[in-house]
C-alpha cells in the first residue's frame, strides 16, 4: 500500500503500522507474540515509530488500546518531540 509503513523487532515478535493523518500519527495494529510479552519489545517498536514521525514532521501521536482480554478503549496522545 503506498504511503504505508511499518516498525518491527528484530524476529518480528512485535510491530505496528502508523497511520498518518495532518500532523497525528495514529499509532495501530500494535502486536507482540505470547512468547515474546514482557521483553521490552512493544516499547522498543513504538519508541522507533515515535523517532520515524519526527523525522517525517508529526506533531502528536495517538495510541488506541485495550487491556489484554478486555474491551475497555483508553486513548493516549504524546507529543512526538
Amino acid at each position: 500500500m503506498p504511503g504505508l509503513w511499518t516498525f518491527a523487532a528484530k524476529g518480528f515478535e512485535s510491530g505496528l503500522a502508523p497511520i498518518p493523518g495532518d500532523t497525528d500519527v495514529d499509532v495501530s495494529f500494535v502486536t507482540t507474540s505470547e512468547s515474546a510479552r514482557r521483553r521490552g519489545l512493544a516499547t522498543t517498536v513504538l519508541r522507533q515509530t515515535l523517532a520515524g514521525a519526527t523525522a517525517r514532521g508529526f506533531v502528536t501521536a495517538s495510541l488506541q488500546s485495550t487491556a489484554m482480554g478486555t474491551d475497555t478503549l483508553s486513548t493516549t496522545i504524546r507529543t512526538c518531540r
